[in-house]
């Protein structure tokens, strides 16, 4: 008999249902059969799962456990990757066991993060779904008509959304309809961030904002992003809760001085607001005069901490000009290629007032104390500090094109136009050596007590000219005391400073002596020089820093750094700590 019709006749004899007449009606009895084991197995595996010690956590305890786990996710919630699995990674804590995945089912924020990419909208109908009432982050990247389904109860659910991010255009007639879907009150929307396509080859960012900022109630919102789309700043009314606005691209079209004003009055209600970042918001048409006229209205941003401007500079300038900022704010301007030697004029006059007392009456407690240059921007701070840090920003940075320094335009025509007597401290960062420039400028700030070189060069003219003595004017038919720059500088620091060309030169100490030249120059005048700290320098040896202790008290960090001038792409570093 074959095992087929043991079988069968096995189960006439116990069952007292009919026998399978087909072999498809008998597999299936064998695989229901099968399935009820693989339940008990299953059954059994969850009881044995009881007794693990994770399993004796309170499903509040897990279900935290899960959410930190989705937070600490790389990639979890990235756009960059469109296969559902890689979108959502955390998912495997679903299929460990049975427990994990009903804690996680039940735990609505896990499944708050809805992800509209080029994929399946089934599954954030799903994480919908799961969500019920919690606060939702929703990000679309693309609009499709597959997707639109989706999108209408997106937006028909969006008084619990907490967080939107949209990319993508917002002038088609879908996304026109969808507008129509949002309620009018978005109660716990707190950031919205708006990104136009940045693939548009026209490069005119005119299309309209894809949702209906003007209309909406959004007494929550805290943080709003807009780049690459049109904004009519004249009816622009934003909220007064936001504490970060970036705008960016909105518009490249030469205008009127009233755009920028337009823009002001829409940014000065916010008395709320910390962070303000504002690239190319707005363009003014050329304008034969090299200065700007005076802007009708100024705005008071109390609560401001950080300004960051870029993009054209008479634009950049005017709407700064509308803006009175408190001297403890954070200040960037940064200026394209374009930015010409005949606006600096137009930028100290800009920059003048909030260097001198910020239009704010406690500005007077926070004078300018120091000021880094460099070879492509500046640096003014109001700290305390004794001394700037290469890598701190000051209250006030300004980057411009490099050329407006190697030519002197910065020190000619900037620096004499600001209220910068009072600075203490200066430092010397890579900054071009333009003699007679850059003494006008030196000579301003005769308080600095604390000058910082970095990386002056293995040419020690530059050092020598800034510390070296100046013939005094004759009176009488004889000639006075010598003048000097900076003529209470009391402390000298240089950094990664070259001692010498070539390390094979130790007997070279051309650096060395006009250095000391000038130390002792100054001590005898009384103009002494205190101390020289040398950090980090390189081809500097022992005998130089005996030398120059005969004039000054050095702090040397005791490292010998030998480096080849013929090839500074491929330096050869040896550094070795001596006592």
């Amino acid at each position: 008999m074959s095992d087929t019709e043991s079988l069968t006749s096995g189960t006439d004899k116990n069952s007292s249902d009919a026998p399978p007449t087909t072999l498809d009606q008998f597999c299936e009895a064998l695989q229901d059969e099968i399935d009820e084991h693989l339940r008990a197995v299953a059954s059994l595996r969850r009881r044995l799962n009881t007794v693990a010690p994770i399993s004796c956590l309170p499903p509040e305890i897990l279900s935290q456990i899960f959410s930190i786990h989705l937070k600490n996710m790389d990639g979890h919630f990235s756009a960059m990757v469109y296969p559902e699995a890689a979108q959502y990674r955390w998912l495997a804590v679903t299929h460990v066991c049975h427990l994990w995945r009903q804690v996680a089912l039940s735990t609505p924020l896990l499944w708050s993060n809805i992800l509209v990419v080029p994929s399946n909208p089934m599954l954030m109908e799903q994480f919908l779904d799961r969500s019920k009432k919690a606060p939702l982050n929703v990000k679309v990247d693309v609009i499709s008509d597959k997707w639109y389904p989706t999108l209408q109860r997106i937006a028909r659910e969006g008084g619990r959304i907490e967080h939107l991010s949209w990319n993508g255009d917002g002038s088609s007639q879908q996304v026109q309809a969808l507008q129509r879907c949002f309620p009018v009150e978005l109660p716990l929307l707190r950031s919205l961030a708006l990104h136009g396509n940045p693939d548009d080859e026209s490069g005119r960012y005119d299309r309209p904002v894809p949702l209906p900022l003007y209309t909406w109630s959004v007494l929550s919102l805290e943080t709003l992003i807009i780049s690459r789309f049109h904004i009519d700043w004249a009816s622009m009314i934003l909220p007064k809760t936001l504490t970060h606005l970036s705008v960016s691209q909105t518009d490249n079209r030469p205008g009127q001085p009233s755009n920028v004003t337009d823009l002001a009055r829409a940014i000065g209600s916010l008395v709320a607001l910390a962070v303000l970042n504002v690239r190319d918001a707005t363009h003014l048409s050329p304008s034969p005069t090299a200065f700007l006229p005076s802007p009708p209205s100024t705005f008071y941003l109390p609560s401001i901490k950080t300004f960051d401007i870029t993009g054209p500079p008479m634009s950049c300038l005017y709407l700064f000009d509308h803006l009175i900022l408190p001297p403890t704010c954070k200040i960037m301007l940064v200026f394209p290629d374009d930015f010409l030697a005949v606006n600096m004029r137009q930028m100290a006059r800009s920059v003048s007032p909030k260097l001198a007392h910020g239009l704010d009456r406690k500005a007077e407690e926070l004078p300018v104390s120091s000021i880094t240059i460099s070879s492509s921007n500046i640096q003014f701070s109001r700290s305390s500090k004794s001394s700037a840090s290469p890598d701190e920003k000051g209250h006030l940075f300004i980057v411009l094109p490099d050329v407006l320094f190697d030519d002197g335009t910065v020190f000619r025509e900037f620096f004499p136009h600001l209220p910068i007597h009072s600075t203490s401290s200066l430092m010397l960062l890579h900054a071009p050596y333009v003699p007679h420039d850059l003494e006008g400028t030196l000579q301003m700030l005769s308080n600095v007590r604390d000058l910082s070189v970095i990386h002056e060069g293995p040419d020690s003219r530059a050092l020598h000219h800034v510390l070296g003595a100046r013939p005094g004017p004759v009176a009488d038919g004889a000639r006075t005391q010598p003048t000097f720059l900076l003529p209470r500088l009391e402390h000298l620091a240089l950094f990664r400073t070259f001692f010498r060309r070539e390390p094979s030169e130790r007997r070279n100490k051309h650096f060395v002596l006009q250095l000391s030249k000038s130390l002792k120059q100054r001590k005898n005048s009384g103009h002494e020089i205190k101390t020289l700290a040398v950090q980090s320098c390189i081809n500097v040896n022992e005998t130089d820093i005996r030398q120059l202790e005969e004039h000054v008290v050095v702090n040397w960090d005791g490292k010998v750094r030998i480096e080849q001038e013929a090839d500074m792409d491929e330096l050869t570093e040896s550094e070795s700590d001596t006592e």
